[in-house]
Formats: structure tokens, C-alpha cells, sequence
């Protein structure tokens, strides 16, 4: 029908009703002249408006004196279509509005189940688009309305699960709680809590913000509690509980958790035995599990029920939505079973499910990029045991490797999984295309798991899971056959700085471009300080993320100013390579793949291949090394002690073979000094060792027999987390002479037994060597925060305690330790503009104990550098009260003679002297570290 003749239909309609109106009466629409214009109009299939008009004109006919339920019936049924057009809501009859909105709830509904497990978008938005459109009618205080606002919530959750944007997320997530707001039943309640549970559980998968997670179980938890036994509902609840608990499970590892997820949904299978739809759904999550669970603890039987499981959910649903993501599962028991017996039937069978999972997911479906990163392992893994097809299973492999990262409906964390998978198995053979895909990781990790909307303990967790990664992209660039010589070393170092210490380094950039940005923008300055400070607090899950958004955008919005463009961001490779003025820096990398020293000198950016290096034996060594530690603090006779401090000994002259030495004679330094050298002529080196390297005392590696093949005895040592790091704490320039201290002493610590005698004697030694110091005769946490500001050296001889759960908890044990303890993470806030040295006369202040986070120096040494000294004296492991004061006895003399710019120069004139005293001894002498400028 052309529009114009339309229009002529229409208006003939159009006459009939304004009559009607106008006049009151019905008879102009009962007039047999009607129903034939009603006819020609109902011909018109294409616009809403010719069928909104026939809805009129029936209703008016109904309204006559005929009271025809037909016509009101014909009312009804031209009306609704016009629902979900963009007619306005107020133009549609107020009298029979419940009753569309009624047949319309029936009309979704219907087409939701139809389309509900559709892995279409399209069928998604036109499930959006309806609910959405059918909210429009119903008022708030409506009592149907929760139930439709749910709907909408559910497809938007849907849509979510399809396309991998997470607007929809959110906004599902919103729109159930406030569906939980409303007055509800306990069996309504019951389903928006369970839908609630599993929106926030798909936003843990997403994010990896465990607030998400527990609530999620929580939530599933009281569906469950509201819901009485034989209730048809009751099974799905459960099933989701157990969902909930699975992956509980996998985050904490908790075997108790297992378990009850487990008992749940068995249960949710038994009580769903006539619904196909939910026992597959069980069987899917009971897969996972069970092979969970045979990953962790290594029983035989939880790998022989996550294959059972899986193999009788596909046989009964192998088109079921999940049935993806059991393929992929049973992909991966089949790996765990190669890597058991390995057999090669083992990898074709999970190469063969994992193409079955590719196959499942449409092109765009955000699990497509999970498939796709399972298939490249199990091809690469075949690949790597030869034979006439390795070839080709190797470029499939990298091929299913590419599409799966570039995969951007896929999480961040998805896809930098995948990454880092496909980068150590690809590592060996094709180090080019490995070495991408872990530059690709690497990148990825400041915006997922170091994410600022995640808590600090999320974002440990998820560093940890990725411990290492820096390195191994490190090592294979350094060996990248493609790249120059030039473009490896300075690739390779910027992977370093970028993928170590991402914490540090993102706290870094906000504080060091503030004091330009005041100059030029004072009130964008203010704003993003007090943005910072607000971050920097503990927070709630939703508060915290609702400050990241507005985080990112004022950053936005900073960096569009005239001249900020970098503002807040990592330094550049120039602005790195400038930092060998004092002295060359040593950044240490220690992988699987190779180790290496990049030197950076005035002359430029070198490498020293460290081929003695070996990534498992440096390993193995920590545990002795620390085990020797452990042995030397409990030791009760001289035969222990001579046989840990041997152990020590022998670690010591291990690092100078391996490490130092190499670098040391790579540097020029290849003679020991004469002992009579002035402090201040000493040749400087700063090590950046990294994660693992990090937990030994390189500064003191060598042989201590008089042979000067020590550390010691060429040059004075500095630590330092990256170069951004030192760059960080040369940014201002130190006066000639020092300041006066804060002095925090702590003879006796509250709910610590016994005394430290001579904290007394070291705290009256820093007073004497530095005039106008300051005791608090009960030093707090608040206090001292508080002081700190106001004195420009800060010593501290106290307990101290490292937790290697959370390196952002080690703390000093002050008089209210108990309440407030002085924390890595409570000094985030404290700007120490005026502050020259911090010295930790404590136990292990400059190291961290959990090897999986040693690249992120997360210890109090490096809290006190990034609130603002440049120089931190800290120590490794617990020091000896009697040896710490003569440590400070011999460090603040020399330190005020010499100046606050020499503070490693200071130390190491300490450590010398403590050395002489018991050179046998190492664990009393090689404790004390200078980190900083």
C-alpha cells in the first residue's frame, strides 16, 4: 500500500473517532460505514499507527450500547502490536491498560522462552527491546512491575553472557536490586535473590572482584533458605548455590567448600529429573568440579567423575547452551590425563572436544575466545610431542592462539590468560610469536587484574596468578631472531618496567605529575588529588568501583588539556634510559626461557647473558636459603649455627658466580677497591633484580675469604623495584646536611613477649648523630603519621612483621599495633614532601616472603620509598636487637659527616664494619639493604 493512499484510509478512521470524541456519543462508530473503512485500514500490515486506530475504533464500538465482548476482544488485539512501536504510552486507552499489559507480559514471555537460550544477539536485543518497551506502561507502585523489571534485567544479563558488554551487566545488576527493594513474597523473593546471584557471579567471572563472588553465594544461600522442600523451583536454586560454591571453590581452594558445592548440586540433579534443561546444567558444573578438584589435590576418582559427568551431558543435550563449556572441560580432563600417562590418544581426544567447543560458540560469543585458547593448547601440546602432523598442529595452534586474544568480546582477563598460556608453550619453539603473545599479557595486566575497581587483595590474587609473566616475555625478546639487537634490549626492558611492581608503579604515576599539573590547572589538580586520596582508602565493592569510572574519566579529561597528554602515564624508554647519571643500574630477569642482566650505563643499554642462571635452581635455592635463615633464628647449639650460616655462606658465593660477578665484570668493575677509600668515592650500582633475585642479599654475594671477590668490596649497592621506581625517588634535590629525626622506639611492644634492650641505646645514638631529634615516649599509629610530615629522617626500632598472604599488611608493631597497626597500605596516603631517609631497624621491612608476589616488592621498605623518602635502609630478615644498634651506631656518624645524598654510601660503610666484626656470620651482617636514590 503507497503512503498516500494510506493516509486516506487512515484519515477516514481518524474522522470516525474525533466525531466520537467530540461529540460523546458512539454512533459514529457503529455506523455500518465503519467497519467497511475498518476493513480497508486492517489491510495495512506495515504501520502501527493504522492498527492503533482500528484498537480505537473497536474499543468505541464496544463502548456502544451493544457492549460486544468481540469487539473489545478486536480492540485487544489491534492494540498490542502497537505497544512496541514508538506510539506514545499515553495515547493508549487508561481503561484497558492492565489487561494489554496483561496479553503483552503473555506475548514476551512466550517469545523469551522461544528465544532465551539463543546465542544470537539479534534475539537478545529484541528480547531487551520488549521488556524495556513494556516497563513504559507500568507504574512504579505497580505490584507487576518488580517481575517485569526483573525480566528486563534477566535479558539484559542474557545479552551480556552473548556480546561480553558490560554496560548490560551493570545495568541488570542495578535494575535486580532494585527489584529486591520492592515489598515481596518469599517464593518472588527467592527468584530475584538467585537472579541476582548469578548477574554478580558473571561480573566476578568478568572482573575477579571477589566482594562479587561472596555476595553471590550469599545471595544463592537465602534463595535456597526461603525455599521449602518439593517446591518446583527449589532444584534451580540449588543448582546455583552449588554454581556459586564451584566457583568459590577455584578462588580459595578450600576443600570444605568443595565439597558442600558437590552435595548442592547432586541434590539440584535428583530433584530435577524431569527437566533436562537443568540436569545438564548440573552435569556441566559437576564436571568442572570434579576436574577442579583433581587439579588441586590430585585424586584419581575426581578426574573419573568430571570425564563421567561431562560425557553424560553432552550425550543428553550436545546442542544444551553449556554444552561449550563442557566440551571444553572434557577437553581439559583429557590433557590432565596426558599429562598422567602421556599418551597421545589422550590429545587427540581433547583436541577433538575443544573443536567441538569452538564450533558451539558463534563468532562473536565472548566464550568463543575461551574455546579457541583451549583448542591452541591442546594442538600446541601435540605439537611438541613431533610426528608428520606436528607442523601443522603448531600453526593452528598459533592461529587458535591469535583468534582467541583478539577476541574483544572476551574479558581483558580472558583473553590475557590465553596469552600467557600460548606465549610458555609457544616459548621453546617459535620464540617470535611467543614473545607477542606475552607482550600482549603483559599489557593487559594494569586493566584487569590490577584493575583499580578491584580491592587490594583481588588484585594480589591476580598478580600472583600471573607471577612471572614479565620475565618470561623478557627472556624471549631478549631472544627474538626477528628483532635488532638494539629493539630486543630496549622491548625486553620496557616489559620489565611495565610487569613488575604494577602496584608501585601505578601508585607512581600519580604522584609524581600532580605538583606541573597545579601550575597549569589548579583545579583539575585538586580535584585528581582528592580523587587519589579517596582511592587510596578502603572502600565498599560499589563505591570503589563507582570512583575507578570516575577515575578514568577525569584522567580522560586531563590528558586533553594543552600540554598533559602524558600525564599519569609510565615513563617513557627515554625518560628510562636517563636515569644512569649516579651510577649503572642492573635490571635482573631470571625465566624459564633464559636469564639475563640489561645494564644501563651512560653508554647505553646492554645485555649480559646469565647462562649459569637457571630458572629451577634459583628455586631451589631460596628454599635453602631461607630455610638456613629459619634454621639460624631457632638454632640452640654452635653446630646448627655453623651449619645454616655455611648454607648462607655458600648462597653468597653462589649469587657472585651467577649474578653479580658477571655484572659486576660486564661494568668494569673487576678489583676490589682499597679498603681506605673515601665513602664518597666509591662506584655506585643499583640492582633491579626482580622477583626472585629479590629475595636474596645480592649486595652481599661473594667470597668474604679476603679475596675481594665480593660485592663489598668494588662497589656500594641500591635496590630499587623498576627504574620508574628510582627515577621516583630522584625526582627533588637533598640539602647538604641532614634534618632531625623522628625517633619511633619500641623497647617493649603490647602483647609481644620479651624486650628489645638496646632499642634505648640505638634511639639516643640517631639523636646524638642528628641534632633536634624527637622520641614519642608512646609512639601510635596516628601519632606518627601524623609526625612524620615534620622530620625529614624517620627511624624506627621496633618489631616488625611480614605477611606474605598480604604484603600490604606487613607492618610495624607500634603501642596500638593491635588496633592500628602502621601498615604498607596505610602509609599510601602520607606526603612526605621534605622527607629525606627512613631507616626500618626492624625485622625483614625490604623483603617480601611469598615468591608468587616478589615482583611487586609490596614490603614496607617500598611503602616508604613511594610516600616519599628517597632513601629507605630496611633489612631482609629478622636482625639481631644487639646487631641493629651497631648497625645504626656505625651508619648516623657517617651518614651526618657525609650528607643526606649518601645514605648507600653511609650503609655500606655499616655493613663493611659489620662484616669485619663476624665475617662467618652472614645473617648478622648481610641483613641491612639500601633502597632509593
Amino acid at each position: 500500500m503507497d503512503e498516500q493512499e494510506r493516509r486516506r484510509r487512515q484519515d477516514l478512521v481518524v474522522a470516525r473517532i474525533d466525531r466520537v470524541q467530540e461529540s460523546g456519543r458512539f454512533d459514529a462508530a457503529l455506523e455500518d460505514e465503519a467497519l467497511a473503512e475498518a476493513a480497508l485500514l486492517r489491510e495495512d500490515t506495515e504501520d502501527p499507527t493504522s492498527w492503533f486506530l482500528l484498537g480505537w475504533l473497536h474499543l468505541y464500538r464496544y463502548g456502544g450500547d451493544t457492549g460486544d465482548r468481540a469487539q473489545l476482544e478486536q480492540a485487544v488485539e489491534m492494540f498490542l502490536p502497537c505497544m512496541f512501536s514508538d506510539i506514545e504510552v499515553g495515547d493508549f486507552p487508561e481503561e484497558i491498560l492492565p489487561r494489554l499489559v496483561e496479553e503483552a507480559t503473555d506475548t514476551v514471555t512466550a517469545r523469551t522462552r522461544e528465544l532465551g537460550e539463543s546465542l544470537d544477539a539479534a534475539d537478545h536485543d529484541e528480547l531487551v527491546a520488549l521488556w524495556d518497551r513494556l516497563l513504559d506502561f507500568v507504574p512504579p507502585d505497580d505490584p507487576e512491575r518488580p517481575g517485569l523489571l526483573s525480566n528486563l534485567a534477566a535479558s539484559l544479563n542474557s545479552r551480556f553472557g552473548t556480546t561480553g558488554d558490560t554496560r548490560d551487566l551493570e545495568t541488570a545488576i542495578g535494575h535486580f536490586r532494585t527489584v529486591l527493594s520492592y515489598d515481596l513474597s518469599p517464593s518472588d523473593r527467592a527468584i530475584f535473590l538467585t537472579n541476582l546471584g548469578t548477574a554478580l557471579g558473571d561480573r566476578f567471572d568478568w572482573s575477579g572482584d571477589s566482594a562479587d563472588l561472596d555476595e553471590s553465594v550469599r545471595l544463592s544461600r537465602e534463595a535456597v533458605d526461603l525455599t521449602p522442600p518439593g517446591h518446583r523451583r527449589r532444584a534451580v536454586y540449588m543448582a546455583n548455590l552449588g554454581s556459586a560454591l564451584g566457583v568459590s571453590f577455584q578462588r580459595t581452594l578450600d576443600p570444605a567448600t568443595a565439597d558442600e558445592a558437590v552435595r548442592w548440586l547432586r541434590r539440584a540433579r535428583e530433584l530435577a529429573a524431569g527437566d533436562e534443561l537443568q540436569q545438564v546444567r548440573c552435569l556441566s558444573n559437576l564436571g568442572l568440579l570434579f576436574a577442579l578438584r583433581y587439579v588441586t589435590f590430585g585424586d584419581d576418582a575426581d578426574l573419573d567423575a568430571a570425564e563421567a559427568a561431562l560425557r553424560e551431558g553432552v550425550t543428553l543435550a550436545p546442542q544444551h547452551p553449556d554444552s561449550g563449556s563442557m566440551f571444553t572441560s572434557l577437553g581439559g580432563v583429557h590433557i590432565q590425563r596426558f599429562q598422567a600417562s602421556g599418551r597421545r590418544e589422550e590429545l587427540d581426544e581433547a583436541v577433538t572436544a575443544n573443536r567441538q567447543a569452538v564450533a558451539s560458540a558463534p563468532d562473536g560469543h565472548p566464550e568463543r575466545s575461551r574455546h579457541l585458547g583451549a583448542l591452541g593448547m591442546a594442538l600446541a601440546m601435540r605439537a611438541e610431542l613431533g610426528g608428520p602432523g606436528a607442523a601443522q598442529d603448531e600453526r593452528e595452534a598459533i592461529d587458535r592462539f591469535r583468534a582467541a586474544v583478539d577476541h574483544l568480546s572476551a574479558s581483558p582477563s580472558q583473553r590475557l590468560a590465553v596469552a600467557n598460556v600460548a606465549g610458555v608453550l609457544l616459548g621453546d619453539r617459535r620464540p617470535t610469536e611467543a614473545a607477542g603473545f606475552l607482550e600482549l599479557a603483559v599489557r593487559l595486566l594494569p586493566q584487569t587484574v590490577a584493575a583499580r575497581s578491584l580491592g587490594r587483595s583481588d588484585q594480589l590474587h591476580g598478580l600472583g596468578l600471573h607471577a612471572g609473566l614479565a620475565a618470561d616475555a623478557a627472556a624471549l625478546v631478549l631472544r627474538d631472531p626477528r628483532r635488532s639487537d638494539a629493539r630486543r634490549r630496549e622491548d625486553a626492558l620496557q616489559l620489565l618496567e611495565a610487569g613488575r611492581a604494577v602496584l608501585y608503579a601505578r601508585a607512581l604515576e600519580t604522584r609524581d605529575d600532580v605538583t606541573a599539573l597545579q601550575e597549569t590547572h589548579p583545579d583539575a589538580a585538586e580535584r585528581f588529588s582528592a580523587l587519589r586520596n579517596l582511592l587510596d582508602q578502603p572502600l565498599a565493592p560499589a563505591e570503589r568501583r563507582e570512583l575507578a569510572d570516575r577515575w578514568e574519566a577525569l584522567l580522560a579529561e586531563i590528558r586533553s588539556l594543552p600540554g598533559q597528554s602524558s600525564f599519569a602515564r609510565p615513563p617513557a624508554l627515554a625518560d628510562l634510559l636517563a636515569q644512569t647519571g649516579p651510577g649503572p643500574i642492573a635490571t635482573l630477569n631470571v625465566s624459564r626461557f633464559g636469564s639475563d642482566a640489561l645494564l644501563l650505563t651512560p653508554d647505553g643499554l646492554t645485555r649480559v647473558p646469565l647462562p649459569a642462571l637457571r630458572h629451577e635452581e634459583v628455586l631451589g635455592r631460596i628454599d635453602v636459603f631461607l630455610a638456613a635463615l629459619r634454621r639460624t633464628a631457632r638454632a640452640r647449639d654452635r653446630d646448627t649455627l655453623r651449619a645454616a650460616q655455611a648454607e648462607i655462606t655458600e648462597t653468597l658465593a653462589w649469587l657472585w658466580d651467577t649474578v653479580t660477578g658477571p655484572v659486576l665484570a660486564a661494568l668494569g668493575h673487576d678489583r676490589p677497591l682499597p679498603p681506605d677509600t673515601p665513602a664518597k668515592k666509591w662506584p655506585r650500582v643499583w640492582w633491579a633484580p626482580g622477583g626472585l633475585l629479590g629475595m636474596f642479599p645480592l649486595h652481599a654475594s661473594g667470597r668474604h675469604d679476603g679475596s675481594g671477590d665480593a660485592v663489598l668490596d668494588r662497589v656500594v649497592s641500591s635496590y630499587t623495584p623498576t627504574i620508574g621506581a628510582l627515577r621516583h625517588a630522584r625526582r627533588r634535590r637533598l640539602p647538604d646536611r641532614p634534618g632531625p629525626a623522628l625517633v619511633v622506639a619500641m623497647p617493649t611492644t603490647p602483647g609481644v613477649p620479651g624486650r628489645l634492650t638496646f632499642v634505648g641505646v640505638e634511639a639516643a645514638l640517631v639523636a646524638q648523630a642528628l641534632p633536634g631529634s624527637f622520641a614519642p615516649p608512646e609512639p601510635t599509629t596516628g601519632k606518627v603519621l601524623e609526625l612524620l610530615p615534620r622530620h625529614a629522617v624517620a627511624h624506627f626500632a621496633c618489631h616488625g612483621v611480614s605477611d606474605p598472604a598480604d604484603p600490604s599488611h606487613s607492618r610495624l608493631l607500634l603501642h596500638d599495633h593491635a588496633t592500628r597497626p602502621l601498615t604498607v597500605a596505610s602509609l599510601t596516603s602520607v606526603r612526605l614532601d621534605q622527607a629525606h631517609l627512613a631507616y626500618l631497624s626492624a625485622c625483614s621491612t625490604a623483603r617480601s616472603d611469598d615468591t608468587g608476589l616478589a615482583d611487586e616488592s609490596l614490603h614496607l621498605a617500598s611503602a616508604f620509598q613511594l610516600a616519599g623518602y628517597p632513601h629507605v635502609v630496611g633489612t631482609l630478615w629478622p636482625v639481631d636487637d644487639r646487631v641493629a644498634t651497631r648497625a645504626a651506631h656505625v651508619f648516623y656518624p657517617t651518614y651526618a659527616r657525609l650528607g643526606p645524598a649518601h645514605a648507600a654510601a653511609a650503609l655500606h660503610h655499616a655493613v663493611r664494619t659489620l662484616r669485619r666484626d663476624a665475617v662467618s656470620v652472614p645473617s648478622l651482617w648481610a641483613t641491612h639493604v639500601h633502597a632509593g636514590a
